[in-house]
């Protein structure tokens, strides 16, 4: 029997025990034996690098949205052929933002280097009966910078101790939340017409203002937390209002009583969409099983029960087919997904990304340092030369 390797991230032990009796019923009708290698979420952007560079990893690898065109940029990847893209779908089977991430286009054209897989909307997620009781209409409480931050300022007039909770360490999650900031007041982190680096122009650096601005409503307890630390200050209901994904709703640490009182919506309505695509090593044998098992997971037959267990779909017919996205708060998402916007698919982007990450936690410190920040001065200190130095490394 031929056997093939596939890599997966860490989404919990009921989801990759799902995905390990789905891979044992391909294997039973394909007659292909899939090894599967569990990676965690601490350190994958270096890991999948050290695969990339060292040609040593699966045939087949589920990665972030945003890193194809890096990986695309050190010619790791195999593209897929017109053939096998109009097996998986079109442009028209995939959430719009998910399909983006998956295209390049330069000089010679477009490829299709990543076949989408998983998707996920960063959304408001709040307490409904908190907001009720603070007499807030939640259909528009997040939709603009200026309304969102009312929101925060009338919970804490009704004497809510918590209102918003974020983190403010090392986060890839901050950098999602930033680009509704940023996209709301019209800027973007590359130019689209020519991918010149734009996050410090103007518009992208008034989004940050009002971003950083929500520093005011944070109390010290949640202050200097990282991602978990967040998440856990909102499952155990203790805060009003946090940034998260669907991983929040389902985790089964939330009490039942404070699940049933959550609802979600989007972030400034431009909600970020990210998630997880599947992507062929060229440096590995090239054979049909490869391809079936990216037709298996991504495909149009792909199993109805990956949803919500393992992630959102990137396909969009089965947002409505799935079962378990029939049931509240999942139909909210539906919308989200296929009108969020994804990050610029360039060959640059996962270096881009990850020092915003790096300097995001010291532009948290100057912030959280004082009652009054001056946040032009702050962005002006951190964000301009970060902005100079990828210009020029950039241009090496």
């Amino acid at each position: 029997m031929e056997e093939i390797s596939f890599s997966v991230f860490n989404h919990g032990a009921d989801a990759i025990t799902l995905l390990r009796s789905l891979l044992a019923e391909f294997e039973q009708k394909q007659h292909v034996r899939v090894r599967l290698t569990v990676l965690p979420f601490e350190g994958a952007w270096n890991a999948m690098v050290r695969m990339a560079l060292y040609m040593d990893g699966p045939d087949v690898s589920a990665v972030g949205t945003s890193w194809v065109g890096d990986f695309v940029r050190m010619n790791a990847l195999r593209p897929f052929t017109a053939a096998e893209i109009h097996t998986l779908g079109q442009a028209e089977s995939y959430l719009p933002a998910s399909w983006q991430s998956a295209v390049l286009s330069d000089e010679q054209g477009s490829a299709v280097w990543a076949a989408p897989w998983l998707a996920d909307a960063r959304v408001v997620c709040y307490r409904r009966d908190v907001l009720e009781r603070a007499g807030i209409e939640a259909a528009t409480a997040f939709q603009t910078p200026e309304q969102f931050a009312k929101t925060l300022q009338q919970l804490r007039t009704a004497g809510v101790d918590i209102p918003l909770t974020i983190p403010t360490r090392s986060s890839q999650l901050a950098v999602h939340n930033l680009a509704s900031y940023i996209w709301n007041m019209g800027g973007n982190f590359l130019d689209e017409r020519d991918s010149a680096l734009a996050f410090d122009r103007p518009e992208a650096l008034a989004g940050m203002r009002h971003y950083f601005d929500l520093g005011r409503y944070l109390a010290a307890e949640v202050r200097g937390g990282d991602d978990t630390h967040s998440d856990d200050i909102f499952r155990a209901g203790r805060a009003a209002i946090t940034f998260g994904g669907h991983w929040l709703l389902q985790d089964p640490r939330i009490d039942p009583l404070l699940l049933a009182a959550l609802g979600v919506a989007p972030l400034l309505d431009v909600p970020f969409i990210g998630g997880y695509h599947l992507v062929v090593w060229r440096f590995k044998h090239q054979s049909a099983a490869v391809l079936k098992l990216v037709e298996f997971l991504a495909g149009r037959q792909t199993p109805l029960s990956l949803y919500p267990a393992f992630g959102l779909p990137a396909r969009v017919e089965i947002l409505e087919q799935a079962p378990g996205l029939q049931v509240p708060p999942f139909p909210a998402y539906a919308p989200m997904l296929k009108s969020g916007r994804s990050f610029p698919a360039g060959r640059m982007w996962g270096l881009i990304e990850k020092q915003l990450v790096d300097v995001l936690p010291a532009i948290w410190t100057d912030v959280l340092a004082s009652d009054d920040p001056d946040l032009t001065a702050i962005l002006d200190r951190h964000v301009v030369p970060l902005a100079q130095r990828l210009r020029l490394m950039l241009k090496a």
